[in-house]
């Protein structure tokens, strides 16, 4: 069965892909684009604090679902556009593995959402410091 068309412009069978595969195998040396940002070091000391950070400020729990399995932190002004703000856990917010699937792509259109979660929770620990003021 002829499912894909080849750079060559022949059509490539399912066996043709699969050999390609075994022959090629650890052969193609990935290039990079050294213009871009490097890559991220998770285990970099920095960036871990700001994760941790993150993620006790939202217990733990994706900011979207609520659910407290396959967290991650998520930058809310992309890592690669702003490098200054990488490390600042206030541009992260936790999100599970499923949430950060569906935001993927469409980080634009969750900037201000995210931003509105984060505000409403500076607001109420606003409130509740004037609270305990009064007391």
């Amino acid at each position: 069965m002829a499912d894909k068309i080849g750079k060559t412009g022949k059509i490539l069978t399912k066996a043709d892909r699969n050999q390609y595969r075994k022959d090629y195998k650890g052969k193609i040396k990935r290039q990079y684009n050294h213009n871009k940002p490097s890559l991220r070091d998770y285990n970099d000391p920095v960036y871990k604090e700001a994760r941790l950070k993150c993620y006790q400020r939202d217990n733990f729990k994706c900011r979207h679902c609520g659910s407290s399995k396959y967290i991650q932190a998520h930058h809310i002004l992309s890592w690669a556009e702003y490098p200054a703000l990488r490390f600042n856990f206030e541009n992260l917010i936790t999100l599970c593995d499923k949430c950060h699937k569906m935001v993927k792509g469409k980080e634009d259109y969750y900037i201000k959402y995210f931003h509105t979660i984060l505000l409403n929770d500076l607001k109420k620990e606003a409130k509740e410091a004037e609270k305990g003021k009064k007391e």
